[in-house]
């Protein structure tokens, strides 16, 4: 919902961290992109370690 709600914090996709506050102003895109890109690379990760340890 990037862009939509303003009054909302907004998290990124893939840990659930937020990276924008309730009611500060929206992430350039750029931003909001390498954020995800880097979070998106960190679960998968994260996701091998466990298996990992699993298996």
């Amino acid at each position: 919902m990037q862009n939509w709600r303003k009054d909302l914090e907004q998290r990124d996709p893939y840990m659930g961290r937020v990276i924008r506050k309730a009611g500060a102003e929206y992430l350039e895109r750029s931003e909001f992109l390498a954020i995800v890109q880097a979070a998106k690379l960190e679960a998968k990760e994260s996701a091998r370690m466990n298996a990992r340890s699993r298996g």
